[in-house]
């Protein structure tokens, strides 16, 4: 990702996990200032692995991802 941010591009950088890593790579992206994403598509448990009901319900939980300085 350094790689990428030292072409000077300023297109947005969007990152997004699947099944297991999921959820590492949103708290990553959030960390660090990228885009991110989530749904069913990307996993179907929230973080504690219950199975999510819904989109919105892994939604309602990646916005509480820690967020960088």
């Amino acid at each position: 990702m350094d790689l990428l941010r030292a072409t000077g591009l300023s297109r947005p950088l969007l990152v997004h996990g699947s099944e297991g890593g999921a959820w590492a790579v949103l708290d990553h992206a959030a960390r660090h200032g990228f885009d991110t994403r989530i749904g069913l598509e990307d996993t179907l448990t929230l973080r504690d692995g219950r199975r999510a009901e819904d989109n919105a319900a892994l939604v309602a939980e990646a916005v509480q991802a820690p967020r960088g300085p």
